[in-house]
């Protein structure tokens, strides 16, 4: 008894210390870097449909706000610092509270 007792307690030990804070960073990791790659590349290829978190504007390779521009739904991709801080609040709202490395 005191044996499986013990292997319990390892796997117990084991799911919260090792296999649960990895999947929430991969969780984290898919909800914020993932989704602008997705983001960058629906931009990249043109897609100027409504979709949610798209913003009017002109062609982002454009550059320019000038009304010749090519208007149309794009998303804005967010800096470093913003990514890192979404990051960083996935991590806090599932329960890790680690540094951002």
């Amino acid at each position: 008894m005191p044996v499986i007792l013990f292997g319990l307690l390892v796997l117990g030990w084991f799911y919260w210390f090792q296999w649960r804070p990895a999947q929430i960073r991969k969780d984290c990791y898919e909800n914020t870097f993932s989704r602008v790659s997705q983001w960058t590349k629906s931009n990249n290829e043109g897609n100027k449909e409504w979709a949610e978190y798209k913003v009017w504007r002109p062609d982002p390779k454009l550059g320019s706000y000038s009304y010749d521009a090519n208007w149309g739904w794009w998303y804005d991709i967010p800096s470093k610092q913003d990514l890192e801080s979404w990051f960083i609040q996935c991590l806090n709202n599932k329960g890790l509270s680690e540094p951002f490395h």
